[in-house]
């Protein structure tokens, strides 16, 4: 049964990818894609500690059961460049067995910023922009990598945010979409 969750978190992962048709930022030239390279660089945006405050929007498939969802909320992440660090509670619910070695802290994440196509993601399965609280046409998201070469993602999620709410980033994750405030 676990392992037919995780095929499914998979699916929805790479539903999610090609139904947004993200546009990557900066040259493809050049490595743009960790943290400290980005040409107009949001990192900072990111950095720091997050409370998970509610529940914005299911998606239509779904590997948690809302009350596990709903068990989320109050839990804190902290982000920064060198790390990401989970409670315990988001570790139980969120991430794959493959991750163990990753818990409740990774180590050295890399950082993937992509901009987001809003009129390409109105067209796919996820959720609007305004049903995530997005009033910008500039979304960007962020992927986590375990790894240099970008190729073993980290099964916590993704993050979706705007440079104009610096404090406010979403959490998409085993489709529920979660806002998360700095505290």
């Amino acid at each position: 049964m676990k392992s037919l969750s995780y095929c499914i978190i998979s699916i929805i992962i790479l539903s999610f990818l090609l139904g947004c048709q993200v546009q990557s930022l900066g040259n493809s030239n050049e490595s743009t894609k960790e943290m400290n390279v980005l040409p107009e660089s949001p990192q900072h945006i990111i950095q720091g500690k997050w409370s998970i405050q509610k529940i914005m929007t299911y998606a239509r498939i779904m590997t948690i059961d809302k009350d596990t969802a709903n068990q989320l909320v109050g839990s804190s992440i902290q982000i920064s460049s060198n790390f990401i660090q989970t409670d315990p509670s988001v570790v139980e619910s969120i991430l794959s067995s493959d991750d163990k070695e990753t818990t409740p802290t990774l180590s050295d994440p890399s950082y993937e910023f992509t901009l987001v196509d809003d009129q390409k993601q109105a067209k796919s399965m996820s959720p609007s922009s305004d049903q995530l609280g997005f009033k910008e046409d500039k979304t960007y998201r962020v992927d986590i990598y375990k790894d240099k070469q970008f190729e073993d993602q980290w099964s916590l999620g993704i993050f979706l945010f705007e440079p104009s709410t610096p404090d406010r980033i979403v959490l998409s994750t085993n489709g529920v979409y979660y806002e998360l405030k700095r505290s």
